[in-house]
């Protein structure tokens, strides 16, 4: 061993006494900080594993349905105040134009599956006199709209329009009705008269 690999007095007292193929480690204790990380990690985790294992604290699946509880009971709120069909409100959106708005929302959510004119295309025709869930009435057609017909595939449009929207919507679906287009879909549901 030549002068450089000589250790002094103080550097061999905390020389560990394994060797590796000639390679020695000093035993070096842990940074400060690192130490403090594992003692703060430790504080924390021992107090949160006995609230969540012993104290029943609620676990991620319980979180989530309590969450889920309050979207449902908004969505319960907001679907009771928009169940009803209100005449007034239908009566006010008819007076404030809902022809053009009904259309424009119409084409913009609807016509993907009845097409522009309503003549249905994966949905039924509606500007003929058969019907599938409605009975060509606008309180039955707003329910319709409002809750749709997820085993037919329509959604529920309650969550996305207003309610002046789908009531503009039900004043365009009654203005197709019985018009019947040429190329419209063939007759589903039951004849209304």
């Amino acid at each position: 061993m030549n002068d450089s690999n000589k250790f002094s007095e103080e550097e061999k007292k905390i020389l560990l006494d394994h060797d590796y193929d000639g390679i020695q480690e000093f035993d070096y204790p842990l940074p400060n900080w690192w130490t403090m990380t594992f003692v703060l990690t430790s504080l924390f985790g021992i107090p949160y594993m006995i609230y969540y294992l012993f104290l029943g604290g609620p676990t991620l699946r319980q979180e989530s349905e309590l969450e889920l509880a309050k979207i449902k009971t908004v969505r319960t709120a907001y679907a009771v105040k928009m169940a009803k069909f209100d005449h007034q409100a239908y009566d006010k959106v008819i007076a404030e134009g809902a022809a053009s708005k009904g259309k424009e929302v119409f084409i913009e959510n609807c016509a993907s599956c009845h097409k522009d004119g309503g003549e249905g295309d994966v949905g039924p025709n509606l500007t003929d006199a058969y019907w599938m869930h409605a009975k060509a009435t606008p309180e039955t057609i707003y329910e319709v709209v409002l809750n749709g017909r997820e085993d037919k595939g329509m959604p529920v449009w309650g969550e996305d329009l207003t309610k002046d929207e789908i009531l503009a919507v039900v004043f365009h679906v009654m203005s197709l009705t019985n018009t019947n287009v040429a190329n419209g879909k063939e007759p589903q549901g039951k004849k209304v008269d």
